[in-house]
């Protein structure tokens, strides 16, 4: 946008500002008006994008419902050659970020406080109106010349009563102050803007954010399972109850913070007049001396009085006394000295003859046969340490100190780390989450993303885990890898191919090639095709199907290829099957119908890996012969 250029004939752009993700800011003077304004132009590249410029327009539509001091107000929307708009109030002054930067290190409590009291009062009112902010960070907050504080960009804000302006799962906002839902992928509410600021006070206070990591990741799962480092360690001069507050405004359960912007503000005037009042004290305790001309000093108040020499009367010091009581006093000393040594030396020697065992190996051993086994030797069981061990059982001895073999007195310790068995945990439910928001959830839960498996899902959108193993709510050694099935959304469908009249094998090549399996093949006697020729086929030629369904085939043969007759009006078929080698064992069975009805003439019977039958099977007039395995039909032949 060119410096002096009049959107819509009104707004003369005169310097740019600021730039954001999606928009740029420029100072502007309204001549209707005659005013200066801030103008947000969205940019060139999300123009195009009606879904930005929708959500652009609802960033204009929202704040445009707030009226507060604390919030920066918007004035006009509107498009000016394909350019789209809004029109702010102006803010003289710096952001917070600015501010933060000032001070390089933490900013004094009272400061703080301050700022935070006027950013709850705006998210209050935008909370009491529906709008969630979802973006609260120094950058966003402005601090006017007379020391007013606005909240700015609701460009991401969500009117909670219109659930379609966000999606669930869709992660927005800054990384470093987003609440653990949003770094989840779940809905913003009022608390997550609670949190968000508790991190912006942490951050004012200690001069640094309570959670730092490499890549957005890794941050966003602090903010789901680890806890901030106290931040009175960074700065003492936070009280124990605006520590507590800012704990409160930072729990990870939405449940447990606080419920309100106001309900934060509240607990955060207790602690500024806490902080007051300890101030006011330190100021009372201090007693300011000095005399004309000389330097001011100050003393702090001692309760009780000095300590100092006691009034030694007329007579002054007693120099004999003062001997005869140093005399009295070596004496005492060395009388008792000497009976501390012959105590000592006494124990030493007692020390020295107490018997020696050899220390066993207890590592392995259950803990309680650990002990057993230690007082039978008159030793001490001393547990040093407890941690999980996925290699050695719960309640098992992992290491000893000292090592077995080693002399040691009777009554010794010997130290224990006992195992606490595998690091175990719930597998969660990350089904419907994408596969970035699955392994944040799984990272924090201790696990990893294993595999990924694509596949087809007609009810699942494209990009989100259909199922996951381990599933939910299965125990799993902490580290472990859990592999998700990722939905490809609903399978393209394909054509069935025309086949008939084609040979057998090529007939599979085709089918495979179209993305199809071959289903069952049925051989049945023809006079019309050639042996091994395809004679019909299911689903026909055209129909369109799932990618990998199946087909299934009537491939022609002939009776002399299959059998003899017998002279009676019967045919004798050779009927074979083997079992596959990849298969341990299967239920073969052999069935006919024909002229005299339907009866079994082989098995059932169960065949190992590589057994095999060979049936000699008579029908009678036409009928057909099936092979049945594990209770599927395998083949049928049409005689």
């Amino acid at each position: 946008m060119d410096i002096g250029y009049v959107l819509s004939g009104r707004y003369e752009i005169e310097e740019l500002v600021g730039e954001g993700g999606m928009s740029t800011v420029y100072r502007a003077y309204d001549r209707v008006l005659a005013r200066t304004v801030a103008i947000k132009i969205l940019r060139d590249q999300f123009s195009a994008n009606e879904a930005s410029k929708g959500r652009f327009r609802k960033e204009a539509l929202s704040a445009a419902r707030l009226s507060h001091p604390n919030i920066v107000g918007v004035f006009d929307v509107g498009s000016d050659r394909g350019l789209d708009y809004i029109v702010m109030e102006f803010v003289a002054g710096r952001s917070l970020e600015q501010e933060m930067k000032g001070f390089r290190g933490p900013m004094p409590v009272l400061k703080a406080v301050g700022i935070v009291n006027q950013i709850l009062d705006g998210l209050w009112h935008a909370h009491s109106h529906g709008l969630v902010h979802r973006d609260i960070k120094p950058h966003n907050i402005l601090i006017s010349s007379d020391g007013r504080v606005k909240i700015a960009d609701f460009g991401i804000a969500r009117a909670s009563s219109e659930a379609d302006l966000t999606q669930t799962g869709m992660v927005v906002g800054t990384v470093n102050y987003t609440s653990p839902e949003q770094a989840k992928g779940d809905v913003a509410t009022n608390k997550s803007d609670i949190y968000s600021t508790g991190v912006l006070l942490y951050e004012m206070l200690t001069g640094k954010l309570p959670f730092t990591g490499e890549g957005q990741v890794a941050v966003a799962i602090k903010h789901i399972s680890e806890k901030p480092s106290p931040p009175r360690r960074a700065n003492p001069a936070i009280s124990p109850m605006l520590e507590r507050a800012i704990f409160k405004s930072m729990e990870k359960d939405p449940a447990r913070r606080f419920q309100s912007a106001e309900e934060f503000k509240a607990a955060l005037m207790l602690a500024e007049g806490a902080y007051i009042k300890r101030d006011a004290d330190v100021k009372d305790d201090t007693i300011v001396s000095g005399a004309a001309g000389s330097a001011t000093k100050t003393f702090r108040k001692v309760e009780g009085g000095g300590i100092g020499m006691k009034d030694r009367g007329k007579g002054g010091y007693d120099q004999k006394k003062a001997l005869r009581n140093l005399i009295i006093l070596v004496s005492v000393f060395v009388l008792v000295a000497s009976a501390v040594a012959g105590g000592i030396y006494l124990a030493w020697d007692r020390w020295m003859d107490v018997d020696e065992v050899k220390v066993p190996d207890v590592v392995g051993m259950n803990i309680e046969d650990a002990r057993v086994r230690l007082k039978e030797l008159k030793l001490n069981a001393a547990i040093e340490d407890s941690r999980y061990d996925k290699s050695v059982p719960a309640d098992s001895v992992i290491s000893q100190v000292p090592a077995a073999g080693t002399s040691r007195k009777v009554n010794s310790d010997v130290e224990l780390v006992v195992s606490l068995g595998p690091d175990l945990g719930t597998v969660p439910d990350v089904i419907g989450k994408d596969l970035r928001e699955a392994g944040i959830i799984l990272e924090a839960a201790g696990f990893t993303v294993g595999e990924n498996v694509f596949e087809y899902d007609p009810a699942v959108p494209e990009g989100k885990i259909v199922r996951h193993d381990p599933p939910a709510g299965s125990m799993l050694d902490k580290g472990m890898p859990v592999t998700v099935v990722i939905s490809q959304g609903p399978s393209p469908t394909i054509a069935v191919p025309d086949v008939i009249g084609f040979d057998y094998k090529e007939a599979e090549s085709l089918i495979k090639a179209a993305g199809l399996n071959i289903g069952l093949i049925i051989e049945a006697v023809s006079e019309a095709y050639p042996k091994g020729t395809v004679m019909a086929q299911t689903p026909v030629a055209g129909t369109e199907v799932d990618s990998g369904s199946l087909v299934d085939l009537k491939v022609s043969t002939t009776a002399q290829s299959m059998g003899a007759g017998s002279g009676d009006g019967s045919k004798k078929f050779e009927i074979s099957y083997t079992v596959p080698k990849e298969t341990w064992i299967q239920e073969v069975v052999m069935k006919v119908n024909d002229t005299y009805g339907s009866r079994i003439v082989f098995g059932p019977k169960s065949l190992k890996s590589g057994e095999g039958v060979v049936q000699m099977v008579e029908v009678f007039g036409s009928g057909r012969i099936e092979v049945w395995v594990d209770g599927s039909l395998y083949k049928a032949y049409d005689v």
